[in-house]
């Protein structure tokens, strides 16, 4: 287009864009999450299962097939759409709004070129919005994934009213989701502005690298959110203690980063190559 599109619009084509890009880049990765959960969940009796091959033999066996390691996907989908779709949009909301407020320099396609702190600011809100929809999908999915005869009704059911989930999970989820996306967004504009170029593989490599680093980093929260969220621990400080004893800090750091840097690369250059199509 020639001309700006009108805002509403603009944000709409971001929306779409936004969810479909989660779409494709969860269901590559599912079943490597469902291996991530099943290791954070894991008490220290069972150290036979540390293989992960062996683990992955035992959950098709044991379940529907291979059809189970994508235990809880459908709960997954279902959330996935307006996760993405808030916590992309949330992003660039806020980074637009900062770089007005500061008078930051623009780049049409990657967005305005923030300071580093007000980048993870930005980020930092945008995992905040999307605690509304990542709180009872990650509830959800852990009960199916740890579950899998288990339809997504019938986990529903025995979970109980939505509030119960904010309740019981939603510190855990939060403690997890704002440092993260503070993370990971500001290490994706850096890499973006620094190193990769202004391109559709390079925005897929900028998002595998910021993927990784945060990922990683951010495995320990991940770990209490599971347990918590899971039935593992009472609470976070349960939590913390159980990870502490056991000392699983990293447990499953591996499978998050096969999970979070392709999920987040494919869904980042998705989303913006679709805009640049798009507007």
């Amino acid at each position: 287009m020639d001309a700006d599109p009108e805002p509403g619009v603009r944000y709409a084509v971001k929306l779409w864009s936004a969810g479909l890009a989660g779409i494709v880049g969860t269901t590559v990765v599912f079943p490597i999450d469902l291996v991530k959960t099943r290791l954070q969940m894991l008490s220290p009796g069972f150290k036979s299962q540390s293989n992960i091959v062996k683990m992955v033999k035992d959950i098709a066996y044991a379940g529907q097939g291979w059809r189970a390691l994508y235990s809880g996907l459908s709960a997954t989908l279902i959330g996935v759409t307006p996760e993405k779709m808030i916590k992309l949009v949330a992003n660039d909301a806020a980074r637009d709004l900062l770089a007005k407020r500061f008078h930051c320099t623009t780049n049409d396609h990657t967005g305005r070129e923030l300071p580093t702190m007000l980048g993870m600011l930005a980020g930092g809100f945008a995992g905040m919005a999307q605690f509304v929809v990542t709180c009872p999908m990650e509830a959800v999915k852990i009960k199916m994934q740890m579950d899998p005869g288990k339809s997504l009704l019938t986990i529903i059911r025995e979970i109980g009213p939505v509030r119960t989930l904010y309740r019981k999970g939603g510190p855990a989820t939060l403690l997890r989701d704002v440092p993260f996306s503070m993370l990971i967004f500001s290490l994706n504009a850096e890499f973006k502005q620094a190193i990769f170029e202004d391109t559709f593989m390079g925005h897929l490599k900028s998002g595998l690298a910021a993927g990784c680093l945060a990922a990683f980093l951010a495995t320990p929260l991940d770990v209490i959110k599971t347990r918590v969220q899971g039935g593992r621990a009472k609470s976070i400080q349960d939590a913390c203690k159980q990870i502490y004893t056991e000392r699983v800090f990293f447990k499953g750091a591996l499978q998050r980063v096969m999970i979070i840097a392709p999920q987040f690369g494919i869904a980042l250059s998705l989303y913006e190559a679709q805009q640049r199509f798009l507007l």
